[in-house]
């Protein structure tokens, strides 16, 4: 039945606070890391917010339609994408770098925050 309007997948019950962040936080996570993307087009070029908006949100929707219509994984969108030794791969590379670290975090404080209302909830009962 759910299947209809999502996709609907069985996890381990140890996994659902990291699940709700790919699923239920991920389009505020996903905001906010495109918000940045875009602010930094604007402070180093001359484009306007709304105009480096405009431009990341049809490349948002275009990435997206490609990984789900051509069902590419995101490596094989990177590679499509990405020439070697080329402007996109540089941009990657910087990405791979310093990223890791900041989700790490992300995750770090959201699962806390899950498992401090967790024990609030159970104080509650």
């Amino acid at each position: 039945l759910l299947s209809v309007f999502s996709r609907v997948r069985e996890i381990k019950e140890s996994n659902v606070d990291a699940a709700s962040n790919l699923t239920s936080s991920a389009p505020g996570f996903i905001a906010a890391i495109f918000e940045e993307l875009a602010l930094s087009a604007v402070r180093n070029s001359s484009l306007s917010k709304e105009e480096a908006f405009d431009f990341l949100i049809h490349s948002l929707y275009g990435t997206g339609k490609m990984l789900i219509e051509k069902n590419m994984s995101f490596e094989e969108t990177l590679e499509r994408v990405a020439t070697k030794g080329g402007i996109t791969g540089e941009g990657a590379e910087v990405i791979h770098a310093s990223v890791p670290d900041v989700f790490d975090e992300v995750f770090e404080r959201t699962l806390k925050k899950y498992e401090l209302l967790t024990e609030q909830v159970g104080k509650q009962t």
